[in-house]
């Protein structure tokens, strides 16, 4: 009756009454702890549905054992009831590595309603590692501004970055930011497009990308108009054709990342691979392209698949390319013919010129594509023209060992030489370590910028200065791969490798190929201090009991394991002594990611084994404390990676398996059913599910067409190049989340490599943290599947973090591919699209209270 006229009082004043969640949320009966016999009985009543997290602490304050957390209702997880606000729960006396609890007296604390806020980014900094990349193509705009389409090395796809003369880093343009107007970004599809909460579609899983056809953009000449448009040239199909992006178009960017036209694609150059070149014309009404290559495959010295010509080629969409000098296909040494041309200019007056390699000249063509005139220069390569003065800037590939160094030859506009500056860095036979080139003509003296685009070179980009009769050269970053004394002041790319219970963050940096710096964050004073793992130390693991274990065998069919301390010790195996033991199991066995192994706090082992490179073929082992196999508890996982167990002995493992009907998360099916069948394809591929098994294991076994299924049945695939979905008996499953990204499909269905993977975590509590970089951001969810909470959403390094993010999200993510957890804090790699980050995502509760142990 009271409830009723309470409602009845609520509607007279207009105010509409509040929905469950909007309750605030309270203990409705406060924790109490009563002994019963050698076990304590916990009780607690919370006033409406929500998680739940209970621990045992000490007189410190410190956890001595987490008992569990959930999600209170009918799909409530174990020890916790069903059904039911009020919980009962029993501790045994002992801590989380199953020893009696020493040092009390003890407290209970449960705390409710889990909490999500940013902290701060682990390395101090949020900015691409500007030594660390490779420079495909450059462009100066006229502030004197570069333009860089470059690749974070062990990012997996292409960002476009701006950086001052001085190497100062500016901004970066792609990815766009979260604050870019929906309006702005013409022909890209976007999940959401409200103000400052961008989602964007990712067009390509293994090359993430947010704008078509950006995907895997190679070397290449960029050009940049008058009027500040950006205008390059999109990539073609390797890896045997792994990934196959559809035919070479020009993309045109304004220079703050937006698109000026209806797409960001055309107008169509045609197929083919090779290294594109691009120059636009005075009046930016047309450009002039020249690299392309007959194939999929691009070798340099095959002169007859060289197209061998230069393309004009209008601006707009539907233009069409017109050969503007050369013979299709066809190679010669006159003033009608080229031989595999490697680059291409134009100066103020509209005269073209091109680097024609295979006929030791560049040729100088008028506007009209008429044969002018040729300077002699030596296997000439990428060049840039100034247009006041018609210097033109070429580098020369002197010789075809291994060992030519290259040159920056200037020529006057008679095509005198005056001088040259020898290079470094790059070999002639391998076309990847070509430079890239950009010439600021606005500046008191033209410089000259060349990019790398191998880690091998002894320079990141080089700024050649113009002094007239001679050069001035310089690093505009510090040397990628040979820092010298600059090594210890470079931390470079930052890789998470665990995080302990003491919320300390293990971290290896890798400032140039070859080295690493190894540290141990301290969570909540962000102190650091020096950690051993060296750079091909990268199979480490950090067991809940407190070791390290190393393990190797990557690509060969014997694993080793090695037991260390935290300061690299070893320890030996407790039943032998040996400080490594060697895995022969029957038949070819990998131990893949480092993910693939958990080490309990007892100091038992789980290992994700592939069967083949591909991880078409997976299974769980069982290894005792000591090291050696006890049991194979999984068998037939196809593309699986990552295991977790929780205090019950339920196994979880990630792998790109769905329930029927069920290949991309519910939320998003409105959109991806509006894209072709190859963009649900890329969907498909991207999610997998994250997979609960009893303590006793299970199998996966694929079915015969029409045969009845004995067990679960999940699929893979989704039709495929006509292939047919696959269906999957699995046993043993407890439950499944298809909500997992990015996930590799198995090596057998798709070719594109399987590197791309994501990794998930299992907290203390057994709650579940799944990054799902698909949708920028974080799953949290209890051991039965059941949502607490998600953070994150799309943004760029540049968007503001925290309150400052207001109206975008707090934790601004463009690729979150692994999570690790503390009780404290979730630490997330932000890997890819120009990003290498660490966030430190703080945990907090709505509620709690404490309660003594008597």
């Amino acid at each position: 009756m009271r409830i009723v006229l309470n409602m009845l009082f609520i509607s007279m004043l207009g105010v509409a009454p509040l929905t469950a969640a909007e309750v605030p949320l309270a203990f409705r009966t406060k924790p109490s702890a009563v002994k019963v016999g050698d076990d304590v009985k916990i009780t607690f009543a919370v006033n409406r549905s929500t998680d739940v997290a209970v621990e045992i602490l000490d007189p410190n304050g410190g956890i001595v054992r987490h008992l569990g957390a959930a999600v209170l209702g009918d799909n409530a997880p174990a020890p916790f009831q069903k059904g039911s606000l009020k919980q009962e729960l029993i501790w045994d006396g002992k801590d989380d590595k199953g020893k009696p609890a020493a040092g009390g007296p003890f407290s209970v604390r449960v705390r409710v309603g889990l909490r999500v806020a940013f902290d701060r980014f682990l390395d101090g900094g949020n900015r691409p590692p500007l030594s660390r990349s490779l420079y495909g193509a450059l462009a100066v705009d006229g502030s004197g501004n570069i333009y860089a389409l470059c690749n974070p090395r062990k990012g997996h796809s292409n960002i476009m970055i701006v950086f001052s003369r001085e190497g100062r880093y500016l901004r970066t343009i792609v990815p766009f930011s979260n604050k870019t107007p929906a309006e702005r970004l013409r022909g890209v599809d976007l999940l959401c497009s409200k103000p400052g909460r961008l989602s964007p579609r990712v067009y390509e899983r293994v090359r993430t990308t947010f704008l078509p056809q950006f995907q895997e953009l190679s070397r290449q000449t960029m050009a940049i108009t008058s009027e500040g448009r950006l205008v390059l040239a999109s990539g073609w199909p390797s890896h045997g054709g792994a990934h196959g992006f559809g035919p070479r178009t020009l993309l045109v960017l304004n220079t703050d990342g937006s698109i000026p036209r209806e797409r960001l694609n055309g107008p169509v150059l045609g197929k083919g691979s090779g290294y594109l070149h691009v120059a636009v014309s005075p009046d930016g009404k047309f450009a002039y392209v020249c690299g392309l290559y007959k194939g999929r495959h691009f070798k340099f010295n095959a002169a007859r698949n060289h197209h061998n010509v230069v393309y004009r080629v209008g601006l707009s969409l539907d233009a069409k390319p017109e050969i503007f000098f050369g013979e299709l296909h066809s190679s010669g040494n006159d003033g009608k013919h080229l031989d595999r041309p490697l680059g291409i200019g134009v100066d103020g007056e509209g005269a073209v010129y091109v680097s024609d390699f295979g006929n030791n000249r560049v040729v100088v063509l008028g506007p009209d594509g008429a044969y002018r005139r040729e300077i002699k220069v030596e296997r000439p390569g990428v060049l840039a023209v100034h247009p006041e003065t018609g210097t033109v800037y070429v580098v020369s590939h002197k010789g075809v060992s291994d060992k030519s160094k290259g040159l920056l030859v200037k020529y006057d506009k008679q095509g005198k030489r005056v001088w040259e500056q020898a290079l470094g860095g790059f070999s002639m036979s391998r076309m990847r370590q070509h430079p890239s080139i950009a010439l600021d003509w606005h500046a008191d003296r033209p410089i000259v910028y060349l990019g790398t685009n191998s880690i091998w070179t002894r320079y990141s980009i080089r700024k050649v200065t113009d002094l007239g009769g001679k050069c001035e050269i310089a690093n505009l970053f510090p040397p990628s791969r040979f820092p010298g004394k600059n090594f210890a002041g470079l931390r470079g790319l930052p890789s998470l490798k665990a995080v302990g219970s003491q919320d300390r963050a293990y971290v290896k940096y890798s400032p140039s190929a070859g080295h690493a710096i190894s540290q141990i964050h301290d969570g909540a004073t962000g102190k650091r201090r020096a950690w051993w793992p060296r750079y091909y130390d990268d199979c480490v693991t950090l067991g809940r009991d407190g070791r390290l274990y190393r393990f190797s065998g990557y690509s060969t069919s014997r694993v080793s394991l090695k037991r260390v301390a935290i300061d690299g010790k070893p320890v030996p195996f407790s039943a032998t002594g040996e400080l490594t033991e060697e895995i022969r199991p029957v038949g070819t066995f990998r131990s893949g990611p480092r993910n693939n192994l958990f080490v309990t706090a007892a100091g038992h082992m789980y290992m994700l084994a592939w069967r083949d490179r591909g991880a078409d073929n997976a299974e769980l082992c069982h290894l005792t404390p000591d090291g050696k196999m006890k049991e194979t508890l999984i068998t037939g996982l196809p593309a699986a990676v990552g295991v977790r167990l929780d205090r019950r002995g339920n196994i979880f493992v990630a792998a790109n398996l769905k329930p029927p009907g069920r290949y991309w998360p519910a939320e998003i099916t409105p959109f991806v059913s509006t894209l072709d069948h190859g963009g649900q394809v890329e969907y498909a591929w991207l999610y997998g599910s994250v997979l609960k098994f009893r303590p006793t294991g299970g199998s996966v076994r694929l079915l015969s067409e029409g045969k009845p299924a004995d067990a679960q049945v999940m699929v893979v695939g989704y039709g495929q190049r006509g292939r047919r979905k696959r269906k999957y008996a699995v046993k043993g499953l407890l439950g499944s989340y298809p909500g997992i990204s990015p996930l590799p499909p198995p090596k057998a269905w798709d070719s594109r490599c399987n590197c791309n993977y994501a990794s998930f975590d299992l907290d203390l509590h057994d709650r579940l943290f799944i990054p799902d970089a698909a949708r920028f951001r974080v799953h949290v969810l209890d051991s039965n599947f059941n949502p607490i909470l998600d953070f994150g959403g799309y943004g760029n390094i540049d968007d503001p973090t925290g309150k400052a993010a207001a109206p975008g999200p707090e934790i601004p993510l463009t690729c979150p591919k692994k999570v690790c957890v503390s009780d404290k804090a979730a630490y997330v790699e932000d890997y890819s699209c120009g990003v290498q980050r660490i966030v430190r995502v703080k945990l907090a509760y709505e509620k709690e209270d404490t309660c003594q142990i008597p």
